[in-house]
């Protein structure tokens, strides 16, 4: 799918997804329907039942399970280049975001990915079939990937970034200027809100990448001590 073909179509109380001359979705703001409410539950108490953290933990335990997982070249190369794309002034968010999307798609495979916002307040802009994104990263997928050292994150989560938070669906045409690797993102959006690439495979390749970038930044770090004080000691 290209980004030529894809559009998006803002209208005064909705937005649709077009590829082509074809709709494919339909977002439809305003209080968040029982169903949505109901997967929100589900993914939270999935969440707090240690879903994520299992997962992490599996990974780190026995790396060499994560070579075994059936995953498209093409794919593989998009979750490289999203890790690769972290510094230290942009893309831990995008990737903390790709880690939420990637679990809460994991977890109920029937919720969008795209739609960040939902909630039963009146008042506060939202989509029907929309969950709170903010409020899962702030409890459960910051607190998460700090404790395990795989992204340094701001305490209060990567949802507070503000360039996340805009009203707009996560699509190829999502309007905020985002630093870091924002193509490879949207693509894998695109690809396990659709189904192409599961989204649990993803997951564990994506903390199987962040493990091994945590693992080179420690050695570096060593080495770089290590030098430093036979440096000191040359000095003596």
């Amino acid at each position: 799918m290209s980004a030529e073909e894809m559009h998006l179509r803002v209208y005064a109380s909705r937005s649709e997804l077009w590829v082509g001359e074809e709709l494919r979705e339909t977002y439809v703001e305003g209080r968040q329907s029982q169903q949505a409410a109901a997967n929100s539950q589900r993914i939270a108490a999935a969440f707090r039942r240690g879903f994520l953290k299992d997962l992490i933990s599996e990974c780190l335990e026995d790396p060499d399970t994560v070579d075994d997982l059936e995953i498209a070249e093409d794919h593989l190369k998009l979750i490289t280049e999203l890790t690769d794309g972290v510094n230290a002034n942009s893309g831990r968010a995008l990737v903390g975001l790709a880690v939420l999307q990637m679990a809460v798609k994991a977890v109920c495979p029937e919720q969008c990915i795209r739609l960040h916002k939902g909630g039963g307040r009146t008042g506060t802009f939202g989509w029907r079939d929309g969950i709170s994104m903010r409020s899962l990263d702030a409890e459960y997928i910051t607190p998460t990937l700090r404790e395990y050292g795989l992204l340094n994150l701001n305490q209060f989560g990567f949802m507070m970034t503000r360039t996340l938070a805009e009203n707009y669906p996560y699509s190829r045409h999502y309007k905020a200027e985002i630093k870091g690797p924002r193509a490879q993102w949207l693509q894998l959006v695109d690809l396990i809100d659709s189904g192409e690439l599961d989204a649990e495979t993803a997951l564990r390749v994506l903390v199987a990448r962040l493990a091994n970038r945590a693992d080179a930044f420690k050695g570096l770090a060593d080495q770089t001590l290590q030098f430093v004080d036979c440096a000191i000691a040359s000095d003596e």
